[in-house]
């Protein structure tokens, strides 16, 4: 990860190339927009995560042209992955806390599957709030 250290200014950097037309990214198959004049970012909460792949390179034969850095393919759970076997009913809750800001994490899932096991709900929901970061100082 590079770029700054609060979620919104992260970005992804391969072999020391970090643009975002340098690191091409896919979400569940979706080729993230191209950002030609921002600096971009990805920030996506780890526990919707199943799999990150990085793939090295500028050329793949499953990716393409482009990302002259490489891939990085994010998989995302769905609902079937928080339940056990019998569950038809799921969730959690998260809070986070950082000092040195003062910044709190607040997080909740709730997960739904019928009978028959054909349809399934996810419903996820973040909120983050944050001061400044001081320095060793107190600055």
């Amino acid at each position: 990860m590079a770029g700054g250290f609060r979620p919104g200014g992260q970005t992804l950097n391969i072999n020391g190339m970090g643009d975002a037309e340098d690191v091409r990214v896919q979400l569940d198959g979706a080729t993230k927009s191209f950002e030609k004049y921002q600096q971009g970012s990805i920030f996506i909460e780890p526990e919707l995560l199943r799999r990150v792949t990085v793939d090295k390179g500028n050329y793949s034969p499953q990716y393409g042209n482009g990302g002259f850095a490489g891939t990085v393919k994010f998989e995302t759970k769905d609902a079937r992955d928080f339940l056990q076997e019998n569950q038809k009913i799921g969730g959690f809750l998260k809070y986070g806390n950082n000092s040195n800001n003062n910044q709190k994490t607040y997080s909740t899932a709730l997960v739904l599957q019928n009978e028959q096991k054909n349809i399934d709900l996810l419903l996820f929901g973040s909120v983050r709030n944050a001061g400044d970061y001081k320095r060793p100082d107190n600055s």
